[in-house]
């Protein structure tokens, strides 16, 4: 499934997480999706999915660039929950607990 393009994000790389609008991509029963397109052309979504282990769910964070490459930070890492750093900041940071 493509993500729908979003106008509404107008910011650079060095703006903060809190600025970007992640819209639903996908829901069902048991998982959600939510995503945003960045201005360097990459999306960051963040998957919260049922799991058959410990609490039964996770959150993961992924990264993909506009080269197709893409980085998977899961274990309940959501980068929402660090809305006052930069996006560029944010990808370095999904990378490392990605394991770049």
């Amino acid at each position: 499934m493509k993500p729908r393009k979003n106008s509404k994000i107008g910011c650079g790389m060095d703006e903060l997480v809190k600025t970007l609008i992640f819209e639903l991509w996908r829901q069902s029963n048991d998982n959600t999706l939510v995503g945003v397109k960045l201005p360097n052309g990459g999306t960051i979504t963040v998957l919260d999915r049922l799991t058959g282990w410990s609490s039964g769910r996770d959150i993961e964070t992924g990264y993909c660039a506009p080269d197709g490459r893409f980085w998977l930070a899961s274990g309940n890492f959501d980068i929402r929950r660090f809305p006052d750093i930069t996006i560029t900041e944010a990808i370095e940071k999904i990378k490392v607990a990605g394991g770049e």
